[in-house]
């Protein structure tokens, strides 16, 4: 693989993607991230097996490739390099990354994409679209009241229920009760799940990113199944399990 790409694109896909690297993990595979060309364009993953999100960049491909790449590494690497500069990073049939920045040459080994999970492809065609502004202010009036102990997991989220165009969010703690309800689903949607805190964390951060206010003509693509939520704004696609209960 061998690649050009901005080190601001770069960077801003590797901060898109962090939050679901894993911390806390007995594969070390999970302390990479997936990066691979995909259609002429660059494609980043990250997933703790829990969350997933993936997000795709413009670059110039000069050969196409996949390789995984140590997280915290490559983040430490990105931070020293000099600003608005273009970045080439080539891929060697044994794994070893190349790096040139200006006058930066830094090298590391990456794992192949065979050790690495694979993320559950977006079925568009089940999707329905929501305003992104309105749902990150329904996120933000309810996510906090829902509860931090793991010994009440089904609190660890908030429940989403959707009937005849009107969409409810609620959590609790136990303690206290936070509930939001506006009318901006097609009445055909009836479903009922409870959404991780840690994935309706990282939407609320990626809209905030983005900038898109309350009022944004912005919309979000969002699917439902029985055990997954999945949702996409502009580039990126973050998908989460469902909380069971």
């Amino acid at each position: 693989m061998k690649i050009t790409i901005s080190k601001e694109e770069l960077a801003w896909g590797v901060q898109t993607i962090q939050s679901a690297l894993s911390s806390r993990t007995t594969l070390p595979i999970l302390l990479n991230f997936l990066i691979e060309t995909e259609d002429k364009k660059v494609k980043v993953i990250s997933t703790d097996l829990e969350m997933g999100v993936k997000h795709y960049i413009k670059a110039e491909i000069e050969t196409d490739g996949s390789i995984t790449i140590p997280a915290k590494k490559f983040a430490d690497i990105l931070h020293s390099l000099p600003e608005a500069q273009d970045i080439e990073l080539t891929v060697d049939a044994g794994g070893k990354i190349s790096l040139k920045c200006g006058r930066s040459r830094f090298g590391m080994v990456g794992s192949p994409k065979s050790e690495y999970p694979v993320l559950p492809e977006f079925n568009k065609a089940s999707s329905f679209e929501l305003p992104a502004g309105i749902v990150a202010g329904m996120i933000k009036k309810t996510i906090f009241a829902a509860s931090s102990d793991e010994t009440r997991h089904v609190l660890n989220g908030v429940f989403w229920a959707a009937k005849k165009g009107l969409l409810e969010m609620v959590s609790t703690d136990g303690r206290r009760l936070a509930v939001c309800a506006k009318k901006i689903l097609p009445k055909d949607k009836e479903f009922a799940v409870i959404v991780p805190t840690k994935v309706l964390s990282e939407l609320l951060r990626l809209i905030t990113l983005l900038e898109i206010e309350e009022n944004d003509a912005e919309k979000i693509l969002v699917a439902v199944t029985d055990n997954q939520i999945t949702f996409q704004l502009k580039e990126t696609t973050i998908l989460s399990r469902l909380v069971g209960g």
